[in-house]
């Protein structure tokens, strides 16, 4: 892990990150950083990791951002094509066997598709 940054988290986090802190290597807890908007500080501290141009506005900086769910899920959809054509490909399949077998139709009825054709390649559980 780079970084972390725990952006304008309500204070009581804070209060418990200080006692659980002691319980990870120092190295990790150190990179966990905790900003809020009306600091100061803080806000230079985004600005040293951040291009203000880059930062979402709901972060302090100017990009604004939009989310189409549509376009999201398609692009999603040709994420998951290529890495199940990858993983197909090499017979290296890492997801559980039965999820794949039983694929819910409901949750996403393209890869619910893509689920079945690789399946048809897989040889048949034991009982």
């Amino acid at each position: 892990m780079a970084m972390a940054f725990l952006y304008n988290p309500p204070r009581i986090f804070e209060a418990f990150w200080k006692i659980v802190k002691y319980f990870l290597n120092t190295k990790t807890f150190r990179k966990v950083k905790f900003v809020y908007p009306k600091n100061k500080d803080s806000v230079e501290l985004m600005s040293s990791y951040f291009k203000e141009e880059n930062l979402p506005t709901e972060f302090g900086g100017k990009a604004i951002l939009e989310y189409n769910h549509e376009d999201f899920s398609k692009q999603m959809v040709q994420v998951d094509t290529k890495s199940v054509t990858l993983l197909c490909g090499d017979l290296m399949i890492s997801t559980n066997l039965y999820a794949m077998r039983n694929p819910d139709p409901r949750l996403n009825p393209s890869l619910s598709a893509l689920h079945r054709q690789l399946v048809d390649k897989l040889e048949p559980l034991e009982t």
